[in-house]
């Protein structure tokens, strides 16, 4: 996943800070972090990087495409996201957690997530994540997770398995994308045998699919102020996979586009000048106004395919002092090579051109 929706909480964790200091500066000045951190990694390390690192951000990112049947027989279909922010925008000071638990009723056509954010202490477990936040947890290695959680009201629970189908991509330029000054070692499990039950409305439901994982940390926010992404996690059904992250400014223009095909046993970057996104259709939330495409011709070396979100409300929207985002399972189709193919994404969307404001602390 790309730099993924959370890095105004730092600037404003820190705009806060500064303003108890009695600085009197705009926010969009002030430094996004306070102190000195260690020099982040120019090169990835497995299993060893697994674990927690002491960066401003790290995120721990999983979603699947799940199918199953509950005891009465019926077919069930769904989407999950589970994510694991950790933030420390003060060198040496313990980080917060935030994480986001979503799921794309795909049967009922229903979207919905719930949030959680606890302060903690800095995860010990070595080459390995083990995290838990107020009952949404991950924790694993090497492509072998367990992700679980349970909403507080109890519609839809979660306790599913992965095992890895494709050795881990590195993505970026060996495992380091960057974006200006901005450096975020990154990467990816992108397709994993998955294999658990999910709990709908007290109903345990069998289910099996795919999931992709994603382990990432970062040196500050991408961009500038009203900077945005749109990241597309794209698993086609011949077991090809793509990483495709597209960098914007606040008036939609693509500044960066950072692209990684996982097949045939390897993985390797795509050129960015061979990687395009047109949009094809749009939503607009009636919570926030910001609207959203939803429908998108991507052209890739040999062809070019749609990317259709399967629900189009999946807009993720927290309480006061929060960010909102786009997150949410899409279908695939298209020619590559001039042969048909087809498959499932999820897309992202960290919208561009909001000022978000010195109130915005949490993703």
């Amino acid at each position: 996943m790309s730099p993924r929706r959370l890095f105004l909480r730092i600037l404003v964790i820190v705009t806060m800070l500064w303003s108890t200091m009695g600085v009197g500066l705009a926010a969009a000045d002030l430094p996004q972090t306070v102190g000195t951190f260690p020099p982040i990694e120019t090169s990835i390390s497995l299993p060893r990087d697994e674990g927690s690192h002491r960066q401003p951000a790290e995120w721990w990112y999983m979603t699947g495409h799940l199918h199953g049947f509950d005891p009465a027989g019926r077919t069930h279909e769904y989407g999950y996201e589970l994510v694991i922010f950790q933030i420390a925008p003060i060198a040496s000071a313990p980080p917060i957690y935030d994480s986001h638990f979503a799921i794309s009723d795909l049967t009922r056509g229903t979207f919905s997530y719930e949030e959680k954010t606890l302060p903690g202490q800095f995860s010990t477990a070595r080459n390995s994540v083990d995290l838990n936040i107020g009952g949404f947890a991950m924790r694993g290695s090497m492509g072998r997770y367990q992700a679980s959680a349970i909403r507080t009201d109890g519609r839809y629970g979660l306790n599913v398995q992965t095992s890895p189908s494709v050795a881990p991509t590195l993505n970026g330029v060996n495992g380091i994308e960057t974006f200006g000054d901005w450096t975020s070692p990154y990467y990816s499990f992108t397709s994993n045998s998955t294999t658990g039950t999910l709990t709908d409305h007290g109903v345990p439901v069998h289910v099996a699919g795919t999931s992709w994982y994603d382990h990432e940390w970062a040196t500050g926010a991408p961009g500038t102020t009203g900077t945005g992404w749109t990241w597309f996690g794209v698993s086609l059904d011949d077991n090809v996979q793509y990483n495709l992250s597209f960098f914007q400014n606040a008036a939609g223009v693509v500044q960066k586009v950072i692209a990684v095909r996982t097949g045939e046993g390897r993985s390797a970057p795509v050129p960015a000048d061979q990687v395009t996104m047109t949009p094809l259709r749009v939503w607009t939330s009636p919570r926030t106004g910001y609207t959203y495409p939803i429908a998108w011709c991507i052209g890739l070396p040999g062809g070019a395919v749609t990317i259709t979100s399967k629900i189009a409300d999946s807009e993720l929207v927290g309480g006061p002092g929060h960010k909102f985002y786009y997150e949410g399972p899409a279908h695939v189709a298209g020619t590559i090579d001039g042969r048909t193919v087809g498959g499932n994404a999820y897309a992202e969307m960290n919208p561009r051109g909001v000022d978000w404001g010195p109130t915005r602390v949490l993703p």
